[in-house]
C-alpha cells in the first residue's frame, strides 16, 4: 500500500463513519438519498451563480485597459499601442489571479457535487465507491465557465506580454 493509498483511506474513514452514523439516526434511506441529492442541486446552482459573478468581474477587469486607454488601436503606425505599460501589467496580473481563483472554485464545487452524489448513492446501496462526474446541465455550466475562463486567461496573458514587450509609442511634441 502506497502513501497516497493510505492518505486516501484516512480521508475516507471519517466519511464512512459519518455515513454509518446517519444510517443509525435515520433508517429511511430514501430521505437520506433525497437530502444529498437536494444538497448537490443547491451546490450546482451556486456553481453557476458564483461562476457568473466571477466571469462578470473578470470581463470587467479585461475591459478596463481599453476603457482607460492604456491600450489603443491607432489609425496609423503600429496596430496596437500600449500607452501605460505598468498599469496594464498590474491589471493583467490581477486578472490572471482572478481566473486562477475561478478555476479553483470550479474544481472545488465540482468535488462537492460529486461527493454529495456519492453520498446519496451510498445512502441507497452502501457500497458505491465510483466517481460521479458532472452530467447534464451541471456539466454544461461547468464547461461553459471553464471555457470562458480559458479564453480570459489567454487574453490576460496577451495583455501582460504586450505590457512587458511591446514597444512604447514615441512621444510627440506639438
Amino acid at each position: 500500500m502506497t502513501v497516497s493509498d493510505r492518505a486516501s483511506d484516512e480521508r475516507q474513514k471519517p466519511k464512512e463513519d459519518f455515513m454509518e452514523s446517519l444510517f443509525k439516526l435515520q433508517p429511511d434511506r430514501v430521505e437520506l438519498w433525497k437530502h444529498f441529492q437536494d444538497r448537490a442541486d443547491k451546490i450546482a446552482e451556486r456553481l453557476w451563480t458564483v461562476g457568473a459573478w466571477l466571469m462578470t468581474i473578470i470581463g470587467t477587469t479585461l475591459s478596463l485597459p481599453f476603457a482607460a486607454k492604456f491600450v489603443t488601436f491607432p489609425e496609423s503606425g503600429f496596430p496596437i499601442q500600449v500607452k501605460a505599460a505598468l498599469p496594464l501589467a498590474c491589471i493583467s496580473f490581477f486578472g490572471i489571479l482572478l481566473v486562477v481563483y475561478l478555476f479553483f472554485a470550479l474544481v472545488d464545487m465540482q468535488e462537492h457535487i460529486s461527493g454529495n452524489w456519492r453520498a446519496s448513492e451510498r445512502a441507497l446501496n452502501r457500497d458505491v465507491e465510483q466517481a460521479f462526474p458532472l452530467t447534464g446541465a451541471k456539466r454544461q455550466a461547468y464547461w461553459v465557465l471553464f471555457g470562458f475562463g480559458c479564453l480570459a486567461l489567454a487574453a490576460f496573458a496577451v495583455l501582460l506580454i504586450l505590457a512587458c514587450v511591446w514597444p512604447q509609442p514615441p512621444e510627440t511634441v506639438l
